[in-house]
């Protein structure tokens, strides 16, 4: 099981994210995990924009980033009706990571639920399954969304 002691940089165990008398508690004022249907029998979360979750990214292919790891939700909860969302993942930060500008710098703190400096690699963004979604972490502050934001601009921007 993943708790707050353990670095969400390694978790590999999904934990109960709850159950539909239960659910986990959020830091915003709109209840953004939501148990959807199962038929495994584990609940299925809804994560929100700006949170930050465990994601299970295996299986991959080729330079896609793999393993379970955090990711921030980028979409808004109103963006499309397949149970999927659209994640940045988040890696261990590097000093040389400063010379690319699709990877966003993101300190650890209480809110975000993160254990050491971090990435975000919005060159790495895809939309993913909320069967992979393993557990919440945190939550990004505006601030570093808006900095994602321009990050994912620069990478989609025209040539």
């Amino acid at each position: 099981m993943t708790t707050g002691s353990q670095d969400p940089l390694q978790a590999t165990t999904p934990t109960n994210i709850g159950s539909a008398t239960t659910p986990v508690a959020t830091a915003s004022p709109v209840t953004c995990i939501q148990l959807l249907p199962s038929n495994s029998g584990r609940p299925i979360p809804a994560p929100c924009q700006a949170e930050v979750w465990c994601v299970n990214f295996n299986p991959t292919t080729g330079a896609e980033i793999r393993k379970v790891r955090p990711a921030v939700v980028l979409n808004n909860s109103g963006a499309g009706k397949l149970p999927l969302r659209i994640v940045i993942p988040i890696t261990e930060w590097s000093p040389s990571f400063t010379k690319a500008p699709w990877l966003v710098q993101v300190s650890p703190t209480a809110t975000n639920g993160l254990s050491k400096d971090s990435a975000a690699d919005t060159f790495q963004v895809r939309s993913v399954s909320v069967d992979r979604f393993v557990n919440k972490i945190g939550d990004l502050t505006a601030s570093d969304m808006d900095l994602i934001r321009a990050a994912l601009d620069f990478c989609v921007e025209e040539e």
